[in-house]
């Protein structure tokens, strides 16, 4: 199972709800949404793809469990195709 960390290239800033992402290995800058944001925090490489599923379960209230795996699922994906996680 994936435990995915932040690229030593990347840092974070977050900015009216929404974090900003700075690669400076590629000098590109990413926006994400504040779910997206709260995915990325998570990402420290000691939780797994399933902890970090479980984690925002407890903290975003009535969200659908199958839909926030999905979401996560989706945003790593991402994250690590665009390498600001590894």
């Amino acid at each position: 199972m994936r435990k995915p960390r932040l690229s030593d290239t990347v840092t974070t800033q977050e900015l009216d709800g929404e974090v900003v992402v700075l690669d400076q290995a590629s000098s590109r800058l990413f926006h994400l949404n504040g779910m997206a944001g709260l995915i990325l925090f998570h990402c420290d490489g000691e939780h797994t793809e399933t902890d970090i599923v479980e984690s925002l379960r407890q903290t975003v209230e009535g969200a659908d469990p199958k839909l926030l795996a999905r979401d996560v699922a989706e945003t790593l994906d991402f994250l690590e195709r665009e390498k600001v996680v590894l």
